[in-house]
């Protein structure tokens, strides 16, 4: 079965999160999750990726950045377009801490609860 389609099915919105969350899902699948079956692999991306995803779309939301936002503020990226670009590069680099971060704490929990 391939697992990586629940990982798959989130839709991530700057470029290369998807691309970094695959990566990280499929080193924690090989390591921590190698032993265990299908249902909880797929717990696992579920849990690690709505985390995400969510976090994701709170951050692009209170930057005024998320795609439902743009028509409303299309106006306002037009003119500031240097101010957009920020943004969106400080919600990559925030999403590039929580993906690490989120997977040394599963990292930490795991190895411990065996």
């Amino acid at each position: 079965m391939d697992v990586m389609k629940w990982c798959r099915s989130y839709l991530f919105i700057t470029d290369g999160t998807v691309e970094k969350v695959e990566q990280k899902v499929e080193l924690l699948l090989k390591t921590l999750f190698a032993e265990k079956d299908d249902y909880q692999k797929e717990k696992f991306i579920k849990t690690f990726c709505e985390h995400l995803n969510y976090f994701e779309q709170v951050l692009c939301f209170e930057r005024g950045i998320h795609p439902n936002q743009i028509p409303h503020n299309s106006a306002v990226i037009a003119r500031n377009k240097d101010e957009y670009i920020r943004k969106v590069e400080e919600v990559k680099n925030r999403m590039e801490s929580q993906i690490e971060r989120l997977s040394e704490h599963l990292t930490v929990f795991m190895e411990n609860h065996h």
